[in-house]
């Protein structure tokens, strides 16, 4: 909450009045600031181990499914955790543009090492029990955070234009 030292002093309030008022409502600022990033930090975490998460659920997937349906599960996939994390980051106040970009940079980085991995992994899987799979690691892993960024950066541009 910030205070207006001129309407306050206009209203008969004295500094010492207004300093201790100051000095009140700033340590509830400062944790609100702190929880609001720590709440950031979980939801990053909580991202990246729920996109490992599905990331494994996928394996059966790309054995059973031809493949533009992969595609479009995969994009649907990254929409929806684009728009989770969007609507929920946007909503936190005492981010900074940094914040925005770390979380921007680093759920599309872990979502393409971790569907990399998988989409390997159930080539190798695939072998073993002698079914095809065609599915290019990195085209999925692209498929991905296209599906991620386009909310995440809509987003961004629609959160701009309103301030």
């Amino acid at each position: 909450m910030k205070i207006n030292k001129k309407e306050l002093k206009e209203k008969g309030w004295s500094a010492s009045e207004i300093k201790h008022t100051e000095k009140l409502l700033r340590p509830e600022e400062d944790a609100s600031k702190k929880m609001q990033i720590m709440l950031y930090w979980f939801i990053i975490l909580a991202m990246v181990f729920l996109t490992l998460l599905i990331s494994g659920w996928l394996i059966p997937l790309f054995m059973v499914l031809d493949g533009w349906l992969v595609f479009v599960l995969i994009i649907e996939l990254g929409w929806a955790f684009g728009d989770m994390i969007k609507i929920i980051i946007f909503h936190l106040e005492h981010l900074t543009k940094k914040h925005y970009v770390i979380a921007g940079l680093l759920i599309p980085v872990v979502a393409i090492a971790s569907l990399f991995i998988i989409v390997k992994a159930a080539a190798f899987t695939s072998a073993l029990f002698n079914l095809s799979i065609r599915q290019n690691p990195l085209e999925v892993s692209l498929f991905y955070v296209v599906g991620f960024l386009i909310p995440y950066v809509y987003g961004l541009i629609y959160t701009k234009k309103k301030q």
